[in-house]
């Protein structure tokens, strides 16, 4: 006989498959996706920190070279707080 109970069989078959399969498939993508941010999350740290340790040497110079500034505007403050 067969024929048309037969695919049916078959089509509830693999709906059941699917049902027991899909929990599986996506916990795996899940993980995929996790994985894959915390590499892209790591990629950016490092490159912020390197990006940090190469900026220290320009700030360390502008920092050097305007302190004379720091110390005028501090020292004009006091003159203008104190009157004199």
């Amino acid at each position: 006989m067969g024929g048309k109970s037969d695919k049916i069989e078959t089509v509830y078959l693999l709906a059941d498959y699917m049902e027991e399969v899909r929990p599986v498939y996506g916990k795996r993508v899940f993980k995929q996706h996790v994985t894959k941010l915390q590499g892209q999350t790591t990629i950016i740290r490092e490159a912020m920190i390197q990006g940090y340790l190469e900026m220290s040497h320009i700030n360390l110079s502008i920092c050097s070279e305007c302190l004379h500034a720091e110390y005028e505007a501090h020292d004009t403050t006091e003159r203008l707080v104190s009157g004199g």
